[in-house]
């Protein structure tokens, strides 16, 4: 993503480097949700991604 000052880039989340989320040009991009949990099913699993991914699109105002 090319970062100009008037599309600048903003990041939430994680580290400087590896941000959990990022807005840049007007859209959200999210990387690496995952789920934490264990001997779980996947619908338990897909719940837990579905909690971070409203979480990271609330922190970026979406």
């Amino acid at each position: 993503m090319e970062q100009t000052p008037e599309r600048p880039l903003k990041k939430f989340g994680g580290t400087a480097r590896f941000p959990a989320s990022a807005i840049h040009n007007g859209q959200v991009h999210l990387a690496g949700q995952v789920s934490q949990l264990k001997d779980r099913d996947i619908t338990a699993l897909s719940r837990d991604v579905f909690v971070k991914v409203d979480a990271l699109l609330a922190e970026a105002g979406s």
